[in-house]
Parts: structure tokens; C-alpha cells; sequence
């Protein structure tokens, strides 16, 4: 009988002392959370960019011109008010504050006319002035290239070539920011890039190479 007994509160004990292990749960098991998706804001079928300066770049689509200041993880649209971005020829920062931006609106007696708005504060506002007069040149001229050395010397052109036999651009020059322009004669059609107010490079669409214009 003792020996019966030992053995019942042998038991006894285990079963107290799993009951109070039992009491003392463990944490639950937290689930990771899951993983972070980047949701595209900039979307549509990209027709140009630029890295302007550290983080800051622009993005052109069929839907907006848009600007990051973050490298890319977030976008703001700044298409300038009636602007289509489907018109646009061409676009060009100096900097996060200062940019271009040349289109196109339909002008009488089916000739293309040529506008070009400028912002100083990041696309939070912009300025419109008119590039050169309506002319049947910028009806199907595409694309324009914009370069500009400081806030206030810059450089458009417009290539208007129609066929490989017939190449033919069209130059403005600003040295107001972009309030007014003026044209200038230019060989052929293609990107221009400027070291400074007089010297700069024409890259010519008829053949390989580049050639200074002064």
C-alpha cells in the first residue's frame, strides 16, 4: 500500500508539474509581413528621360511629364496646364528647378506651330512663349533639342527633315531664360550641345560625325 501510495504521488506531482509548465505558454509565432511592392506611379509607355542631378529626374509618357526627387520611388506630375503629353518634342532640365519644354499645337492653313513653356521652380508653374512662327517646317517636326548652359542662354533645335535627301533644322536662341527667341540659320537637323554663349556642336543627321558651329 505505501508503495501504491509513493507511486500515486509520484504522479501526482508530474501532473501538477506539467500543469504548471502548461500554464506558462509560449509567444505565439508572429507571420512576417509581406514583402513591400513597389507600386508604379509613373506609368505608360516611356518617351524620354533625364537624370538631372543627384536623386531628381523627369519621366515622359503618353499620360504626364513627371518629376522625382527620390530617386525614382515616388512622382509628381508636372505637365504644364493644356499641354498634351502625346505634343511634346522635347524636354530638358538644367537643374531641379529650371526646365523646358517644347510642343506643338495645330496653327492655320495646316502649318505647325511650335511652343515652348519654362518653369524656375520644378514644374509647380510654368510660362509659355511661342517658338518662331507658325510654318509648314513643324508640322511633322520631331523631335526638338533643348540645351541650355545656365538659367538663361539656351538653345532649341528643331529637326524638320522629311526625307534622308532633304535634311533641314531649324535654331533658336534665347538669352532671357526662354522669354524670347530668336532664329538663327542651321545647316541641317540633329542634337546641338553648347560649351558656352557662342561655341557649341551640331551632330548632323545626314552623315556619321559632328561639326562646330561658332
Amino acid at each position: 500500500m505505501r508503495k501504491a501510495a509513493r507511486v500515486l504521488g509520484v504522479v501526482a506531482l508530474i501532473a501538477v508539474a506539467a500543469t504548471g509548465c502548461g500554464a506558462r505558454h509560449a509567444p505565439p509565432l508572429r507571420a512576417a509581413p509581406p514583402p513591400h511592392r513597389a507600386v508604379p506611379v509613373a506609368r505608360g509607355f516611356v518617351l524620354g528621360a533625364q537624370l538631372v542631378r543627384g536623386s531628381t529626374g523627369w519621366l515622359l509618357t503618353r499620360r504626364a511629364l513627371f518629376l522625382t526627387a527620390d530617386g525614382g520611388r515616388t512622382w509628381t506630375p508636372i505637365t504644364p496646364p493644356g499641354v498634351r503629353p502625346g505634343s511634346v518634342k522635347g524636354v530638358f532640365f538644367l537643374d531641379p528647378r529650371h526646365g523646358w519644354l517644347v510642343w506643338a499645337r495645330p496653327a492655320p492653313r495646316g502649318l505647325g506651330r511650335l511652343e515652348i513653356s519654362a518653369t524656375v521652380n520644378g514644374g509647380k508653374s510654368w510660362s509659355t512663349a511661342p517658338l518662331g512662327a507658325p510654318s509648314w517646317l513643324f508640322t511633322f517636326a520631331e523631335p526638338a533639342y533643348i540645351d541650355f548652359t545656365d538659367a538663361r542662354h539656351g538653345w532649341v533645335a528643331v529637326d524638320a527633315t522629311q526625307t534622308a535627301l532633304s535634311p533641314a533644322g531649324v535654331l533658336f536662341r534665347t538669352s532671357d531664360g526662354g522669354a524670347s527667341w530668336q532664329q538663327l540659320p542651321m545647316p541641317t537637323g540633329g542634337p546641338v550641345a553648347f560649351t558656352g554663349p557662342q561655341t557649341g556642336w551640331l551632330v548632323c543627321d545626314c552623315q556619321p560625325g559632328t561639326r562646330p558651329a561658332e
